[in-house]
């Protein structure tokens, strides 16, 4: 007998049942499916055979891919769409939290005013303005007594004596200020209080310095000057007001409407500055239609800034700021190098790498402030969107490269052009030596436009290189064109072999 079997048979009798009918449920289904017969395929339903032959049919399935290519090319449409009404939604939500926000403004500022006060007089210490103007003043006085102590050296440019006038006290005031804000042991809230105005009146002093020697190299006018002081002296109290929400527990919108008010204040010192800027009269009509350009493109900014669009606003006022910036700087530059090296003329390689160099730092100041602006996390960027991660490595690695041909062209331009003048400017009585000036007068410039268009290929194939254009047919066409060229300039090259060898 079956141990099973025996099993069952002897034990009770209801127990027993129960395991019979166990054991049934278990292998009942799978001795009915071993036994059923395998049903016979049915035929399609009529309505799925049409179904079928009509997928079948080109014409419409010519109309599916017409009707799907349709929906493809609308897509984009409707992304920027949502694009739209994402930004508007987004703005909207903005302008309602802080319209919230404003009628707390007073009371949050004076909550906050009043805890740093309380927990300086817990501690035994002045009010927060008290305590701040001191330090300014022992600052002060200690750069006064540098000044007169000090600065007795007498300079031969002024440049260079207004440059040493101006960076010495101010460094001998961030010294001795930062000295003596270290050594007190600050309340919480008072320190962080006096750490962030002390480092906007440190930061406010040196824009003022470089303002100053901007005017003084006829880089800035006055006019420009003072309203230029002006414009960074209330942008520094703003950031240091601004900064300090978090710190002393204001509420976010709180603080974006404080920031937003001083914006206000900003933009109308613009305004005044563009609408009052000296002009002759003879151009009145068309500095009236400048002055409203302006004026709406500054309104325009100040909107992007409100709207919370950072990265937009500073493109603007890049587009602005940047020409004229750099501009200044190179004359600025040129200045100081003209006082440093009195015997040079602007083509010499000092004063090119003097004034590249000094573009080239605002440049890549510019570049790495709007990355910071925008955030620009490369291993963040890199797993979500690769494509947009490439777009971006390429357009700052096309900086550089920039920069770099940049100041390669400009000191070989300034090497060819002193060449050029040393040959127009000597004068030989022997033959030989006025045959050989001649040669180099009119082989310099077409080695100069040769060099420009090297310069400007290679910096063109390697920018479309980082932006991930494949540079190999062009690469390949340059060199048959470079070997054609080269079979016609060879007497060219005899030429100018034999003008440099006598």
């Amino acid at each position: 007998m079956n141990p099973a079997a025996r099993f069952i048979a002897h034990m009770p009798s209801g127990f027993a049942a129960i395991a019979l009918v166990l054991v049934f449920t278990a292998i009942a289904p799978q001795l009915c499916q071993a036994q059923a017969p395998e049903a016979a395929p049915t035929a399609p339903p009529a309505k799925l055979s049409e179904l079928l032959r009509l997928m079948n049919d080109p014409e419409l399935r010519q109309w599916l891919e017409k009707r799907q290519a349709a929906e493809q090319q609308r897509a984009p449409s409707a992304a920027a769409a949502t694009l739209v009404e994402t930004g508007e939604a987004r703005a909207r939500a903005r302008f309602q939290a802080l319209r919230s926000a404003i009628p707390n403004v007073p009371a949050q500022l004076a909550a906050a005013a009043s805890r740093v006060r309380e927990q300086a007089r817990n501690s035994g210490f002045a009010p927060a303005f008290v305590m701040f103007t001191a330090l300014v003043c022992v600052g002060l006085a200690v750069e006064w007594f540098f000044k007169k102590t000090v600065l007795k050296a007498k300079f031969q440019n002024p440049l260079v004596a207004h440059t040493i006038g101006e960076f010495g006290p101010w460094i001998t005031f961030t010294l001795a200020s930062s000295a003596i804000f270290l050594a007190i042991d600050w309340p919480p809230l008072l320190h962080v209080v006096i750490l962030f105005y002390l480092a906007a009146f440190i930061g406010a002093r040196l824009a003022f310095a470089l303002c100053k020697l901007s005017m003084d190299a006829g880089a800035l006018s006055a006019f420009g000057y003072r309203r230029a002081r002006l414009f960074i002296a209330v942008l520094a109290i703003a950031v240091a007001t601004t900064s300090l929400t978090k710190p002393l527990s204001i509420d976010a919108d709180v603080g974006t409407v404080v920031s937003h008010c001083f914006s206000v204040l900003l933009l109308l010192i613009a305004l005044e500055a563009v609408w009052r800027r000296p002009a002759t009269e003879s151009a009145a009509r068309q500095l009236m239609l400048m002055n409203i350009l302006y004026s709406l493109y500054a309104a325009c900014l100040w909107l992007l800034w409100v709207a919370n669009f950072v990265g937009l606003f500073w493109l603007g006022i890049y587009a602005v700021v940047l020409p004229g910036l750099l501009a200044a700087v190179g004359r600025t530059a040129e200045a100081f190098a003209k006082g440093r090296w009195p015997g040079d003329n602007k083509n010499s390689a000092r004063m090119v790498l003097a004034v590249r160099g000094a573009r080239a730092l605002v440049i890549a100041a510019a570049v790495a402030w709007i990355t910071v602006v925008w955030h620009y996390d490369p291993n963040i960027l890199a797993r979500e969107n690769p494509a947009i991660d490439a777009a971006v490595r390429g357009a700052l690695k096309s900086i550089v490269v920039l920069i770099l041909a940049d100041l390669c062209w400009q000191l070989s331009k300034a090497f060819i052009d002193e060449k050029l003048s040393a040959a127009d400017s000597g004068e030989s009585a022997l033959s030989m030596e006025a045959a050989r000036a001649g040669r180099l007068r009119t082989l310099l410039p077409i080695f100069r436009n040769a060099l420009a268009a090297i310069v400007i290929a290679a910096t063109l194939l390697t920018v479309l290189s980082e932006m991930g254009v494949q540079i190999g047919p062009l690469i390949a066409g340059a060199g048959i064109f470079g070997v054609a060229i080269g079979f016609g300039s060879q007497t060219l090259v005899k030429i100018s072999s034999a003008a440099f060898s006598t």
